[in-house]
Formats: structure tokens, sequence, C-alpha cells
């Protein structure tokens, strides 16, 4: 899966640092993630490179490290941390029509880093190394974070930076925040030889999947499983077994992957305000190719190739 970034490690420990020449930086607009891309290949703007551009004053947050290269997030540089001193003296509404700043058309969204271009982060689905595309995909996680809470849900103050661990606070109320990672649960149900494999009714999503949903408050991922199969498809299952975990920074969410065997009936009852299909189909029938990219798309591999043997009713 995209995470499996062995021998490279991803150390995700927050530090107080400021960007080197070499350091990447991660520049998002909403979904649009600023890239250079060269057959396939995906490479990100080097804080030199944003630098030297005429893109106004930028505050560079310190998001991760991969093995010794550093990533960080250009924000605007308003309420945070300012850039390095070359930025003094620049207006601080510059940033308005630069890097980081929220797209108004499609013309907005040109580059303004010579060679680069924003492109939707499913670049990442497909692209390589696969070391950054993992990077990209956890640095918008952090970027949704830092854009959709810039201001205080108690008191309305601005919030502030932590300068010692990656979380928020608010200097009037005393309110902390971190960063908000969301439990959820992906069911490869079972009957035999048969996988129930979904659709998803929103529109332009035409690939199969798994029944899958968000774990509720006070809710175990085991009833999740359980709750999630019976509203997506009206189906009972038992045997519930744990396969493998994912990080899925596109969702903000931490996926937990189970298999689970069908209990008693095996006639589906769509939900269509979730699922534009739903049915069971033989393992040798199965048209998924393994992508190297997701949880749900190794999970159906995974049965496909007879790992995972179901139990008929």
């Amino acid at each position: 899966m995209i995470q499996d970034i062995f021998p490279q490690k991803l150390h995700i420990e927050y530090i107080p640092a400021t960007p080197g020449d070499e350091s990447s930086i991660l520049c998002f607009r909403a979904r649009d993630v600023l890239v250079k891309t060269e057959e396939g290949n995906v490479c990100f703007p080097t804080y030199q490179e944003c630098t030297s551009s005429a893109s106004g004053r930028m505050s560079y947050i310190y998001l991760f490290r991969v093995d010794d290269m550093a990533y960080f997030l250009a924000m605007p540089g308003v309420g945070f941390h300012q850039s390095p001193e070359k930025d003094e003296g620049r207006d601080t509404d510059e940033h308005c029509d630069s890097i980081g700043s929220e797209p108004s058309d499609e013309a907005d969204k040109a580059a303004i880093i010579p060679g680069y271009h924003y492109e939707d982060i499913q670049v990442f689905r497909n692209g390589t190394p696969r070391t950054k595309c993992f990077a990209g995909i956890t640095a918008h996680h952090l970027y949704d974070w830092y854009r959709n809470h810039q201001y205080c849900g108690r008191c309305q103050n601005k919030f502030e930076r932590d300068e010692k661990e990656r979380m928020l606070h608010c200097k009037m109320c005393g309110n902390q925040l971190f960063p908000k990672i969301c439990p959820a649960v992906i069911v490869g149900v079972t009957d035999g030889d048969h996988l129930l494999m979904t659709r998803y009714a929103r529109s332009g999503y035409r690939l199969y999947s798994l029944v899958a949903g968000f774990i509720e408050t006070g809710e175990s991922a085991e009833d999740a499983v359980k709750r999630e199969a019976m509203e997506e498809t009206g189906l009972r299952v038992k045997n519930i077994r744990y396969y493998k975990s994912q990080p899925w920074g596109l969702t903000e969410s931490l996926l937990m992957g189970f298999y689970a065997d069908l209990d008693g009936n095996s006639s589906i009852t769509v939900d269509t305000t979730e699922l534009a299909e739903a049915k069971w189909v033989h393992r040798d029938d199965i048209q998924v190719e393994y992508d190297g990219f997701s949880l749900t798309n190794e999970m159906i591999c995974y049965f496909r190739d007879g790992c995972v043997q179901g139990v008929r009713n």
C-alpha cells in the first residue's frame, strides 16, 4: 500500500524547524497541489525555488521527515510564524494571489514557480516515487487541519501554533486543538467464494469498492462493521476478523480493514443514498488489478487470490 515505503521511514513527530534550501515544500489550494510531473514522476518545489519566486510572504510549517528529507507546508503568513528574514519588508497581503491561496477560477490555478503547475491530489494515486506520493497525501491531511482551524471554536479568537508540539492553542480561553484523525472501517463481506462488492453513488466514481464507513461516537470497530454492512446492503455478518490498517490522508482517516462472513440471508437491499450498486462476485470473476495504493484494492485482490476463505451459509 501507499504507506509501505520501507526501507525509507516516515518520521511524523513534530520538531521546531526552519527549512533548508533543499527542503521539499508542499503548496496546496484546496484539493490541488503544486507539482512538477515528468513521465509520471512527482516532484515538489524546494524552499530555494519558492523563496526565489515573487510569491509574497509565506509561513513554512514543519510537517515531517522521510529519512533525511524534511517536508514543510507553505501557508499564508498572517497569523503564523513568518518565513525567514529574506521576506521582511513585504506586504503581508501579497500572499492572497500566491502560493497556497485558494483558487478563484482555473486561471488562478496557474503555477507561480516556473516549471510547476497545480494538479488534483489524485495525481498521487498513480504517481512515482511512491515515497513522495505518500508524503503528499500525509501533507494534505495536515494542510486541511491547519486550513480549517484558524479560529477557536469556543471563543472565535485567532488560534496560534504551539512551538513545542503539533497543536493549536487559544490565548484567550485556553482551548487546545490537536490534528484530527477519523477512524473508519472497510469490510470484505464474504459468502464462500463470493465477495460483496459495491460502487459509491457519488458521481464520477466508477471503481468497485467494499462496504465502508466511519466509526460513530461510542462505537467499537466491530460494531461499526455490523452497522455499515446492514445500513448499506441489508446484510448481517459474523466471524469478524481484523486484516490491517492504513492511514488515509485524503479523508483525514485511519482505515481499519476487516473480513466478515455473511450471517443468514444473502439478498441485498442497497442504500441508494450511499451506493449505486452492490453485488456478490465470485473470486474467479473479480476484474481488479493490484495497484499497491489502497487498502480496499489490496483486500479485494487478497480475496481474489484465495487468501481469504469465506464460510458458505
